[in-house]
């Protein structure tokens, strides 16, 4: 048993093998058969062929064409941002204009939707969004973007959220940067007028306020000039006309952004003006001195990239620094004159104007703004309205919260105007003291007088500002009789408010009263102003006694108005001595300052004490001074004069060291030697 087991062990595997070799046969069979139709047919000789049966063409045939090919797709551009849009009403149509990168002309505008849109894609590049939320032309806003590819690949998230309580007639310019010059640097939202302040509206606020018209008016707008810029107006005027419509001036930084876009144009078509026509896009002026405004809107191709009209051409825009080292007053905008160089920008030939209250031009005029400010209860735009927020929001805070009205916003509003300002923020203040000043419903002067009876120095002197905002006749009696008490810098400018509001014949009293006591630099030159003006001799004694006590001092470099004002009344006066003992004061400027105002005034010393003190004179500067009026009178000299002064200044020649002297000794003799040689 153990025998067959082991044998049947043994054949099994022999077995297997030939039933798998018997089964590979099998199944080459079927493929065989399969593949060929059938069975192999058995191999037969090939007959010889049939000379009538036609053979087939020994030429080998064309391969079949190849099916076409698809069209290539191209590669879809890579997402470099999502764009996202609010409106306050949903809605509103959407255009996405392409904008060239190097021309800056529109391209392709593409609707691609209405309002709210989320996640948008687009690809890198200049474009121009356009809201519509009406038919007519101001209903449309404008948003220009610079796309840029992300480095990390991942897409820009951009969101438009249109603030609602858009103010009439102004366009909003998004919180953005901008690098166009100077004026490098993050640029808060705001809101900026559309076109510059007209006539038509300067004229209303004249009716509701009273403020002065401006000088060219002559008591009445220019027929036909409605909607003309307003020009011939100081800053001071156009900020009081901008406090009125709830704003205030624009920043450099802000004009320039809403020039320059996001894509750093030089002007709002573009960086060049090359081969633009001119009076199409901008106001070419041949003559400055002729130029003359022409109504706003006109240069409408010329439009910038947020929606605002007439940036550069037509007038020259008051613009304001406050806050930082750069404070004072600019000139925007531009008037293009051929032969200068081409025209100029904001940022590339600002202006600085050193005087707002009294400077003003014939193609001055100006535009307002309003920072974005989203507050809206009294503690939230009181916070703003305080350091540290920028003068610029401050201010529009402060419109926020004279809007609420009530005996709260007055309260709030007068606060505000006691506090404490920075040099730089004198606009900060006077916006405080204005909206405190203007609450309805509210007796200011009366408010103010009887806190007056327990207010401390400081607090007084807010107290007192407010009034300056309000021409009544209490709030000017108030100011009579307090101010007198204040400091220097708050009298002084009491004293300039006091003496808009009197008549000539009060300025004079006022002025002789602010001579016996001020010390503030502006004062004087104003009470010293209104001296000069009058006719009353019973000045010049007060002015010489002012003269004499205050002499300029020997280090002085620059002669304050006031001093020249002085000089300039006692002239009038006759007071020829006190100059010729002048021409040898310790201080340099003060002879130079007493030589140029005999000069000037056409009173002729002696002949004879004019050579004296020359002759005698001890220092470089009386000397210079001397042959100054020896020069200025020369022409009037007889021949003989000219011979003496010749020899008295060849001495001084001989002996002079200083330059300056040296060369006006050479001067004059040169001029005398030729006289007398004809």
């Amino acid at each position: 048993t153990e025998t067959a087991s082991a044998a049947v062990v043994t054949i099994m595997p022999t077995i297997a093998a030939i039933g798998i070799a018997v089964l590979c046969a099998i199944g080459f069979g079927v493929y065989h058969f399969v593949s060929n139709d059938g069975p192999p047919e058995e191999a037969k000789p090939n007959p010889d062929p049939d000379p009538t049966t036609p053979r087939p063409d020994p030429t080998p045939k064309p391969p079949k064409p190849d099916p076409p090919k698809p069209e290539p797709v191209p590669p879809k551009a890579r997402v470099a941002a999502r764009l996202s849009i609010t409106t306050p009403s949903p809605g509103c149509t959407v255009d996405l204009v392409q904008v060239d990168q190097g021309t800056f002309e529109r391209g392709k505008s593409e609707r691609i939707g209405t309002t709210p849109i989320a996640n948008k894609d687009l690809a890198a590049g200049n474009y121009l969004v356009e809201i519509s939320k009406g038919p007519g032309p101001h209903d449309r806003m404008k948003f220009p973007l610079t796309i840029r590819d992300s480095a990390y690949g991942q897409p820009e998230e951009i969101r438009i959220d249109y603030p609602s309580g858009q103010p009439e007639d102004m366009v909003y310019v998004p919180r953005g940067t901008t690098s166009a010059a100077s004026t490098t640097g993050a640029v808060p939202s705001f809101f900026i007028d559309r076109y510059p302040v007209t006539n038509e509206q300067y004229f209303k606020f004249i009716q509701a306020t009273g403020h002065a018209a401006p000088p060219t008016w002559r008591g009445r707008m220019p027929t036909g000039t409605e909607r003309h810029p307003v020009t011939s107006i100081t800053a001071s005027d156009a900020w009081a006309y901008a406090l009125w419509a709830g704003k205030r001036l624009p920043r450099s930084r802000e004009y320039t952004k809403a020039i320059s876009g996001t894509d750093g144009r030089r002007f709002p078509w573009g960086k060049k003006f090359e081969g633009v026509p001119p009076n199409t896009y901008y106001r070419l002026v041949a003559d400055m001195a002729q130029a003359t405004p022409v109504e706003v809107g006109r240069f409408s191709q010329a439009e910038g990239p947020y929606g605002c009209q007439d940036l550069v051409g037509n007038v020259f825009t008051f613009l304001h620094e406050s806050g930082d080292a750069s404070a004072g007053w600019r000139l925007g905008g531009s008037i293009f004159v051929p032969g200068n160089g081409g025209p100029t920008t904001v940022a590339e030939n600002p202006t600085i104007n050193s005087d707002p209250a009294t400077s003003h031009g014939p193609i001055i005029g100006f535009r307002c703004v309003r920072s974005e400010i989203k507050a809206t209860t009294m503690d939230e735009l009181a916070r703003i309205a305080r350091p540290p927020s920028s003068p610029e929001d401050r201010i529009s805070a402060l419109y926020g919260i004279f809007q609420l009205g009530q005996r709260a916003a007055f309260e709030r509003l007068l606060e505000l105007a006691c506090s404490e300002f920075r040099p730089g923020e004198e606009y900060v203040r006077y916006a405080a003291a204005y909206y405190a000043g203007h609450v309805p419903g509210i007796d200011v002067p009366a408010e103010i007088r009887r806190r007056l009876e327990s207010a401390q120095p400081a607090q007084a002197s807010g107290l007192l500002f407010v009034l300056t905002v309000l021409p009544t006749a209490d709030s000017t009696q108030i100011l009579r009789d307090r101010y007198p008490s204040l400091g220097a810098d708050a009298r002084a400018q009491m004293y300039a408010v006091l003496r808009s509001r009197a008549e000539a014949g009060e300025r004079v009293e006022m002025a002789i009263g602010e001579l016996t006591r001020a010390t503030h630099p502006e004062a004087l030159a104003l009470a010293l102003h209104d001296l000069t003006a009058s006719s009353t001799s019973e000045c010049a004694p007060l002015v010489r006694r002012y003269v004499e006590e205050n002499p300029l001092p020997p280090t002085a470099t620059e002669a304050p108005p006031h001093y020249v004002l002085a000089y300039a009344l006692l002239l009038r006066h006759g007071e020829v001595g006190l100059f010729l003992e002048k021409l040898h004061s310790a201080s340099p400027l003060e002879g130079i300052v007493a030589a140029h105002a005999l000069v000037r005034s056409g009173v002729t010393i002696p002949f004879g004490d004019a050579l004296s003190a020359l002759e005698s004179a001890q220092t470089d500067n009386a000397r210079f001074a001397l042959l100054q009026y020896e020069g200025a009178i020369a022409q009037k000299m007889t021949r003989e004069e000219m011979a003496r002064v010749e020899v008295v200044a060849a001495k001084v020649r001989a002996a002079a060291t200083a330059p300056e002297l040296q060369k006006g000794c050479d001067q004059l003799l040169a001029y005398l030697r030729n006289a007398l040689k004809q």
